[in-house]
């Protein structure tokens, strides 16, 4: 029972590690993305 109980916590923590890795990742590309939507509307402006 503790030994299913352990796997299934290390799964979850996991899961959890890999979901806020992908969120930061998404996060950065917004970043990123919005950084070039300025950036090129600002050269565009010029």
């Amino acid at each position: 029972m503790s030994f299913v109980v352990c796997c299934l916590s290390f799964v979850v923590c996991h899961l959890l590690l890999v979901i806020g890795h992908l969120l930061f990742v998404v996060c950065h590309l917004l970043l990123v993305i919005g950084h070039l939507l300025v950036f090129q509307d600002s050269v565009l402006r010029e």
